[in-house]
């Protein structure tokens, strides 16, 4: 069991008890004493306080009894030596009474030299009465000797105030160069001027010392060296934990230049010069909140970089039509296009490694930002002209998700008469009837800014929705702005016509039907695909290999389909043979049947003819569908067509055509023209006359190849005489007239009596306009004569001519707003078909806007501010201020 402890003896102290003051002596009010003090007096006070807030020196004072009545008292306390010997003394600072007016008194330790031994001594304050009026005492403490013995002692030192004056630095009070340095900064001056009167013994400090020694800085009033760095600390009290600072680099100066190397060096590694270097970086560099907040801008910026990073690869999925995600996250375009970037970017490996903002939610919305910013776009380019006049073109067609879909877009002309024409987006249909198809209009230009009234031509298609006299889109529109000119798409009439006229020739039509039977007997098989690409690799005719199949609603390129079918009309035929004899099904039948309709000359003839045909027509409606056509243009298109088939109507042309076709008859093994078997006419169509027999089957046939030429030549002239184009048909012929000197005036009141007169001053275009032919001749001198308006729009491009002639430049810019075709829909809805598959049939109608949008404007897509969007991304809430920086 181990042995009790023993008790400590009680110690004996003799202690006073404390004399606790009454509450009135406590908020007794100290009388205001006279200040008799002279100005030295008050100077002298003055820098002792500002030195002892400076220092961290505890002041005992010493009062009188008569000093102490005036000031609050605390108690008393006395302490025997075994107490005091652990107890730190203060050191006793003896000051004048005018110094000590403003200075707080605290407890006057009595102790003697054996008590003070171990106590760390600082200076100790003596102060009259006068000095003390001002300042509050607390508890005087009473030590003995042997209560002091365990106290630390430190020395003690007695100073008078004019002994704390020279405490601080004597550099604080040089104004040399060195001496008045901002912050830690070390004057080293190189000049041997300069440099020659640092000696002493014979000694020169040398420039060389300043390598590696940055701390080294002179003082040319005093000849010394000192250390700017702890020479800084010291002034700024730095210091706590090195209390052997060198007197020698801070107040003094060092200039013992012997020992100059080993001196350096030494302070340099002491305690105190890296405590120093320490506390002054930490002062004079940037604070920590500086340091996180720039830790923080870092990481924002390394997050908007990934951002951008992934709207750059968002965008070029978007621009190209390919889908975005796939099946699962990770096997979707998007992020394996990242994936392939990380490997050479750190800044996508560290986005892909965070995972955020790559959800379903936030790719739709910054598809929905980007789409706006290229609808935005749009809008600036529709809106920046003078008058911002416009055209509607519209159509609609059902997508793979079967919803109606409506298309709309704008046609304008800007400054520099170029023609744009610029979808808007979709807009899904509850119905295809009129009204609906009105309202959706009407409501997409309201919420796109475009005002009606400003509409001066509107194109659409044939259907009766579309184009009805009395209830049609067109009459509605035309009803509340009468200038919106109504045009139905001078491509789509043309495939009318075609399909009008085929329809009519019964040969020409059972050729197409057996061009659709080759085709799905072809290339709906790949049994029956591959022996035709057998037979035509072994054939010694001259084949292509490829049957390609017939538009089903654009006639006007069937010319393809056609020609394929000729260069391989031998390999065809034995391809039917073929199958007819290894084919047991339907589908030998119908080989069958298709192979004894091309060996008959009939069929040949139809499809050469036909293809004759298309090939004129096919030219002609690639220039009608160009988004830049004008009026002038798409007549003389049209014109052109009328004239080629009205040369082909000859018999010249027919004897040509007849011989090659029975040639080829010949080289396939085709038998010889013959007439249809004449078939007699039932009673009760039987007017008593017999009906015209042909003497010869070429005789047939030239009737069969007129009556086409004929039928194609009225329905062009009866589709494309609009009656709602003459006013446009007028304006051309102003210009023209105009621009070679002739007079315009008869059609230049046709102009201003029609629904334009609004838009023009006819007093100032008809001066403008005579002056027309000089501008020509002074921009193009080598025209001799103006058939076209584009060369009226390039002289009038240069210089400041439409700014002069104001009113002949509306003119053109109204002249060119009217639309030709609807092409542009149609090449929308061709857009819609790639980005809407199957696959893809689900897409909210949001995003396929948007995406269509996108796709759609690929020039407004890549030049892109995308910074622009991670701004707009970021802005929406806190959260991504904080994540990404505002």
């Amino acid at each position: 069991m181990a042995p009790k402890r023993k008790a400590a003896p009680e110690r004996k102290t003799s202690r006073k008890k404390p004399t606790i003051p009454s509450i009135e002596s406590f908020f007794a009010r100290v009388p205001q004493q006279e200040n008799n003090n002279n100005n030295a007096d008050d100077s002298r006070r003055g820098e002792l306080q500002n030195k002892s807030s400076d220092t961290e020196t505890t002041v005992t004072t010493q009062m009188t009894s008569a000093e102490t009545e005036k000031a609050p008292t605390t108690a008393t306390t006395q302490m025997t030596s075994a107490e005091t010997e652990k107890a730190p003394t203060t050191a006793t600072t003896q000051m004048t009474s005018a110094e000590t007016e403003k200075a707080p008194t605290t407890a006057t330790t009595q102790m003697t030299s054996a008590e003070t031994e171990k106590a760390p001594t600082t200076a100790t304050t003596q102060m009259t009465s006068a000095e003390t009026e001002k300042a509050p005492t607390t508890a005087t403490t009473q030590m003995t000797s042997a209560e002091t013995e365990k106290a630390p002692t430190t020395a003690t030192t007695q100073m008078t105030s004019e002994d704390t004056e020279t405490e601080t630095p004597t550099s604080a009070n040089c104004d040399c160069k060195g001496c008045t340095m901002k912050g830690p900064t070390a004057f080293q001056p190189k000049d041997p001027a300069v440099l020659g009167t640092f000696q002493n013994k014979g000694r020169k400090f040398l420039s060389s010392w300043y390598t590696d020694r940055g701390w080294v800085t002179l003082c040319t009033q005093r000849r010394k060296v000192f250390c700017a760095t702890c020479r800084y600390a010291t002034q700024r009290k730095l210091f706590a934990l090195s209390t052997k600072v060198e007197p020698a680099f801070v107040t003094t100066g060092f200039d013992n230049y012997k020992k100059a190397i080993d001196k350096f060096d030494t302070h340099a590694e002491s305690d105190a010069h890296k405590e120093a270097a320490m506390k002054c970086s930490a002062v004079s560099g940037p604070s920590i909140s500086s340091h996180i907040n720039s830790q923080i801008t870092g990481q924002q910026q390394l997050h908007r970089d990934g951002l951008l990073k992934q709207l750059t690869a968002l965008r070029y999925l978007l621009r190209q039509g390919l889908a975005v995600r796939g099946h699962l996250d990770k096997d979707g375009n998007l992020y394996h296009l990242l994936q392939t970037w990380a490997a050479d970017s750190d800044v996508v490996r560290s986005w892909l490694q965070q995972g955020r903002f790559m959800s379903h939610d936030t790719i739709n919305e910054l598809i929905t930002l980007m789409g706006h910013n290229v609808l935005r776009s749009v809008l600036e380019r529709i809106n920046g002209n003078d008058p911002a006049w416009f055209a509607i073109i519209a159509d609609e067609a059902t997508d793979v998700a079967c919803n109606e879909q409506l298309n709309i877009s704008i046609r304008y002309v800007d400054s520099n008469y170029e023609v744009h024409e610029d979808s808007l987006g979709l807009y899904q249909l509850p119905s295809t009837n009129a009204a609906t198809i009105t309202n959706a209009i009407k409501d997409t230009l309201l919420r796109t800014g475009i005002p009606l009234k400003l509409c001066r031509g509107q194109a659409y298609d044939g259907a009766a929705n579309m184009q009805g006299h009395r209830s049609g889109v067109a009459t509605r529109i035309r009803s509340e702005e009468p200038a919106a000119v109504p045009v139905h798409c001078w491509a789509h009439s043309l495939n009318l016509c075609l399909q009008d006229v085929c329809r009519q020739i019964v040969s020409i039509r059972d050729a197409i039907d057996i061009a659709k039977e080759i085709d799905r007997l072809i290339n709906y098989s790949p049994k029956r695909k591959t022996l035709f690409h057998q037979l035509a690799a072994s054939g010694d005719n001259d084949s292509s290999g490829t049957v390609k199949p017939l538009c089903p609603t654009r006639w006007t390129v069937r010319t393809e389909a056609l020609d394929s079918i000729l260069s391989n009309y031998g390999t065809i035929m034995d391809t039917m043979h073929e199958v007819n004899l290894t084919t047991r099904d339907d589908y030998g039948l119908k080989a069958g049947g298709v192979l004894t309709a091309l060996e008959k000359f009939d069929t040949l003839f139809a499809v050469r003819f036909g293809h004759r045909l298309f090939s004129a027509a096919e030219e002609v409606s690639k220039t009608l569908q160009k988004k830049d056509l004008s009026v002038q243009e798409a007549v003389s298109s049209v014109n052109a067509l009328k004239e080629h088939y009205g040369r082909l109507r000859t018999d010249e042309a027919f004897d040509t055509f007849y011989s090659a076709t029975v040639e080829t008859a010949r080289g396939l093994n085709i038998g010889e023209p013959a007439l249809p078997r004449y078939r007699r006419q039932p009673r009760r169509l039987d007017e008593g006359s017999d009906p015209h027999r042909h003497a010869t089957p070429k005789d047939f046939y030239r009737q069969v190849f007129f009556q086409a030429c004929d039928l194609l030549i009225g329905e062009l002239s009866q589709r494309f005489d609009q009656d709602f184009l003459k006013p446009v048909v007028a304006m051309e012929k102003v210009l023209l007239e105009a621009a070679n000197g002739n007079d315009f005036s008869g059609h230049m009141d046709e102009v201003m009596s029609s629904v334009f007169a609004n838009d023009l001053d006819q007093r100032k275009l008809t001066i403008h306009l005579s002056m027309l032919p000089d501008i020509v001749k002074q921009e193009l001198p080598d025209v001799k004569k103006v058939t076209s308006i584009r060369t009226i729009c390039s002289a009038m491009s240069a210089g400041s001519h439409r700014t002069t002639f104001s009113q002949t430049h509306k003119l053109l810019r109204l002249y060119l707003t009217i639309p030709i075709t609807s092409s542009t829909s149609e090449r929308a809805f061709s857009s819609l078909k790639r980005l809407l598959t199957y696959l893809r049939s689900s897409m909210t109608e949001q995003r396929l806007n948007n995406c269509m949008l996108l796709h759609v404007h690929k020039d407004i897509v890549d030049t892109m501010d995308l910074n622009a969007i991670v701004t707009d991304f970021v802005s929406l809430n806190e959260e991504r201020m904080r994540y990404f920086g505002k």
